[in-house]
């Protein structure tokens, strides 16, 4: 049994390519689950997690990271380090997007956190919208004030939580 572990591990260690910064909602770019990892998804899982981002914020650099598997000839290969520290200016995964087809890769290990997190942040997308709605409705004063301060704090919210620490590997090794 712990060769077949060595033997997994020297082959996963041949096939990562780095790490990077993954947004998680862009458009023509798709995720692909199971093919890895089989477990399926747990809904009161994802539940208890999104009830965790509402009371302690996303954690978007949890160790472990959601890990991915990628074509490497879909992206931008200067958009990958090497350097497993997550840093303030780390660039964003770039995928070369074409017109006739959607961009894949494969979510390896994460998806409870992946599913969670895409809930949890159409949540504050639905909030938003409501404060954004509140203020083309002519709120003013004290409220304009509190309106204003809380949209910022969702957009904030929502850029942060949809940047993810992934840990990206060839999907082809």
């Amino acid at each position: 049994m712990q060769s077949c572990h060595l033997e997994l591990e020297k082959q996963g260690n041949k096939a990562q390519l780095g790490w990077a910064v993954l947004r998680i909602r862009t458009g023509g770019i798709q995720r692909v689950c199971g093919k890895y990892n089989s477990r399926p998804l747990d809904p009161s899982g994802t539940k208890k997690m999104q009830t965790s981002f509402t009371e302690h914020g996303i954690q978007t650099s949890h160790d472990p990271p959601l890990t991915i598997g990628v074509d490497p000839t879909t992206v931008n290969m200067d958009t990958i380090t090497t350097d497993p520290k997550l840093k303030i200016d780390s660039p964003l995964l770039h995928f070369h997007l074409d017109d006739k087809k959607i961009v894949e890769y494969l979510l390896l290990a994460g998806q409870h956190r992946f599913v969670a997190a895409e809930q949890y942040l159409a949540k504050l997308d639905e909030q938003l919208e409501g404060v954004q709605s509140k203020l083309e409705n002519g709120a003013d004063g004290k409220a304009r004030d509190g309106l204003k301060s809380k949209e910022a704090e969702l957009t904030k919210d929502i850029q942060f939580g949809s940047r993810w620490w992934v840990k990206v590997y060839d999907s082809g090794e």
